[in-house]
């Protein structure tokens, strides 16, 4: 996400909180080849629509400066 870059991830783990759904793709986990079906159709999605591409690498750059340790700390001292 600091690159700017869109993120493509499995919709499991940590990812599927992190990852902000404005910022990527999260693909369901199933069976290994559906997985590997639906990750070529969202890198072709993302391919052919650049507009999307460049939404999402920006709310991915967005989410990324918003989580620097600094602001992690004020964050939890408000806590």
């Amino acid at each position: 996400m600091s690159f700017g870059l869109p993120i493509i991830t499995l919709d499991c783990f940590d990812a599927r909180d992190f990852v902000p759904n404005d910022a990527g793709i999260k693909v369901t986990v199933s069976s290994a080849d559906e997985v590997t079906v639906h990750l070529a159709r969202v890198v072709e999605r993302l391919y052919n629509e650049p507009a999307l591409r460049e939404k999402m690498g920006l709310a991915g750059y967005g989410y990324a400066q918003s989580q620097t340790w600094d602001k992690k700390i004020i964050e939890i001292e408000n806590i």
